[in-house]
């Protein structure tokens, strides 16, 4: 949550984040907030169990939202709790860490061209 009041500092923010897409393991999609829907339950009792665009919709609803948003989503092989990466994403992290910089160099591009 802490993340909610970071929010309106910026004019765009990028957000780079594990996304159920339903896709093959280290698939990388990139997407507006409003491109997608949550499928966790609306009512949380943990802020831990709080999920990204849970948040986004919160700081909008409060007016904290950065006029844009953008989220780099990549396909886990498992959406269960646990740590570290798959073999199959460990195996193509350096290709993903590639085209999420080329993702952010457009955002940075358009941001410097459109102000």
């Amino acid at each position: 949550m802490n993340l909610l009041h970071l929010l309106n500092e910026f004019n765009h923010v990028v957000f780079l984040d594990a996304v159920n897409c339903d896709q093959n393991p280290g698939s990388l999609q990139v997407f507006s907030p409003e491109m997608v829907q949550s499928k966790k339950p609306q009512f949380q009792c943990s802020t831990h169990g709080t999920d990204l665009l849970q948040i986004i919709t919160l700081a909008k609803q409060l007016e904290h939202a950065p006029d844009k948003i953008t989220i780099i989503g990549v396909q886990p092989k498992d959406i269960s709790f646990g740590e570290g990466l798959s073999k199959k994403l460990q195996d193509c992290v350096d290709s993903l860490v590639d085209q999420a910089a080329e993702v952010i160099k457009t955002v940075i591009n358009d941001t410097i061209h459109t102000t």
